[in-house]
């Protein structure tokens, strides 16, 4: 049972009781020799752009970026914050907890004190809401993106996308469509709900097998100056290396320079079993990106790392709306393009919540 909607209706008892234009710039994982020109008005969008390392061996990567990890609570009534940020790369030694932050206005315990629910999914519903949600279907090749830019092995479409029993399955199968060997869903608020600033939380079971790539990540509505990815920018909230079930990868995208890819600002945090529920959040604000599992603080990338690239401003690229994407890739260039043990597909990434949280 959603632990916000728990409390709610406990709440509730208790009461009772006692009486646009659109630019998709393409987020790509390969090298950056293969990055395509930004110019036209519809690239599209990886499944997300992650260059990380081939290697799952490599706690924290950066590929010309940098890596920390938040270990500590500040005094600023948040979980943790500027100057409060660890070098040791192991997420595992960070001592802030929920207690540092209060309950939000749907009961989630992990909210930053002064946040309020701005925007939920509680899929409460029999259907994905379409006024919440919008598909992004096929190879990507409708994009400009063959493969969604990641050598991936499956087909977008909506049928792979249920709701039942107040969850979102995203469900990946071993089928043929179109000559790729396996169908999922991808699906984004571009279009419908998009936000600057604000704290991004969904609690989530991923499927745990090799060659599965479940993602929970943002992308801008629109290009910076007209440059697409990854001047653009990418928050990677929570990413999984499926196989690895002690493990998520957050990563921040900011452009290096004129010419090459992307500065990926990386970190792998451990998690107990991927498989099972948890919570993977970040909260996005003027001072940089700070993300968490399960309300304990993993990493911090500050505002002022962002200027790798020459030409941003204070701020850029992450000072305009972004919107929010779930998907459920197979094979590519993240996983090491490994594909599934066909018995255990299908498999299946459940998601309880998506909640914006603004001030």
């Amino acid at each position: 049972m959603k632990k916000g909607k728990t409390v709610l209706a406990l709440m509730a008892v208790m009461v009772l009781s006692a009486c646009s234009f659109e630019f998709d710039f393409f987020a790509n994982s390969t090298s950056s020799a293969s990055l395509p020109s930004a110019s036209a008005s519809e690239s599209g969008s990886s499944s997300a752009g992650h260059p990380l390392p081939s290697s799952s061996s490599e706690a924290n990567s950066s590929e010309g970026g940098s890596s920390s990890s938040a270990a500590s609570s500040s005094s600023s009534g948040l979980p943790f914050g500027p100057g409060n940020s660890s070098s040791s790369g192991d997420s595992s030694s960070s001592s802030a907890s929920s207690s540092s932050s209060s309950s939000g206005s749907s009961g989630d315990p992990y909210v930053p004190s002064g946040y309020d629910l701005a925007w939920s999914d509680e899929f409460d519903g029999d259907a994905v809401d379409g006024d919440k949600w919008a598909f992004q279907t096929g190879d990507g090749s409708d994009y400009g993106i063959w493969a969604w830019g990641n050598n991936e092995k499956e087909y977008y479409q909506k049928d792979n996308a249920t709701v039942s029993d107040g969850c979102l399955s995203i469900t990946a199968k071993k089928e043929n469509v179109a000559n790729y060997p396996y169908t999922s869903a991808r699906m984004r608020t571009y279009g419908k709900k998009s936000w600057t600033y604000g704290f991004f939380t969904a609690r989530m079971s991923l499927p745990g097998i090799v060659g599965s790539w479940p993602a929970f990540w943002m992308l801008p509505v629109s290009s910076w100056n007209g440059k697409g990815w990854p001047w653009s920018g990418e928050i990677d909230i929570m990413e999984n290396m499926g196989g690895s079930n002690g493990t998520v990868f957050t990563t921040v995208h900011t452009g290096l320079d004129d010419s090459s890819g992307s500065n990926a600002n990386s970190h792998r945090s451990p998690v107990s079993d991927a498989a099972s529920f948890h919570e993977y959040s970040v909260l996005w604000d003027v001072s940089g990106l700070r993300f968490y599992t399960d309300g304990s603080p993993t990493f911090f990338v500050s505002a002022s790392s962002y200027a790798t690239y020459s030409g941003y401003g204070s701020g850029d690229p992450f000072d305009v709306p972004f919107y929010l994407i779930l998907n459920l890739a197979i094979g590519g260039n993240f996983v090491n393009n490994a594909t599934p043990n066909d018995a255990e597909m299908p498999c299946t990434m459940k998601v309880d919540y998506v909640r914006v949280y603004q001030k």
